[in-house]
């Protein structure tokens, strides 16, 4: 069972360990606190968060989803859906609440499920790897790990000749 975070407050809470494909990116967790019985680590998992002036997070992150191979967006249900070729890979709104974003994880779904503001996506998407993070309206979200899992998703869903070329575009 997760232990509760503090409001607005997820740093405390990273996970402890460094999914394989984070680290075939590069990227390297970086020691903030230890305690005797936990280690925390710092959510950057050692690389800058990019810098976003004059954009919300759901902005942000609608941007970096748009910008894959024939992706484009629609609005089920009042939220935004962004597809490739008819296939949703992510789920987005952003209200008063604050910002709540489900995306599909096969490799790394657990790992993610480790961070006390993700859950499984209910109506039985939980299953098929489908994970939702949920930030308040005066949270930081880490747009890098959500950029990373945007592109996961984007990468599971999208047919083979599309992911072939991003290799090709120089995207890993």
């Amino acid at each position: 069972m997760k232990a509760a975070a503090r409001a607005g407050s997820y740093q405390s809470f990273a996970p402890r360990t460094l999914h394989p494909m984070m680290k075939s990116r590069g990227v390297q967790p970086i020691l903030v606190e230890a305690h005797s019985r936990h280690l925390r680590l710092h959510p950057n998992w050692g690389r800058a968060r990019p810098v976003v002036k004059g954009k919300g997070a759901y902005e942000h992150l609608r941007a970096v989803a748009l910008a894959y191979p024939e992706a484009h967006e629609e609005f089920p249900w009042g939220e935004c859906a962004v597809k490739v070729r008819g296939k949703t890979f992510l789920f987005m709104r952003q209200g008063e609440d604050g910002l709540s974003l489900s995306v599909k994880l096969p490799a790394s779904r657990e790992f993610a499920l480790e961070y006390p503001f993700t859950n499984p996506t209910r109506y039985g998407l939980g299953k098929s790897g489908w994970v939702t993070s949920a930030f308040g309206a005066n949270d930081k979200p880490p747009l890098d790990v959500l950029s990373a899992w945007i592109d996961e998703s984007y990468r599971a869903v999208a047919p083979r000749k599309l992911v072939a070329g991003l290799a090709k575009a120089g995207r890993r």
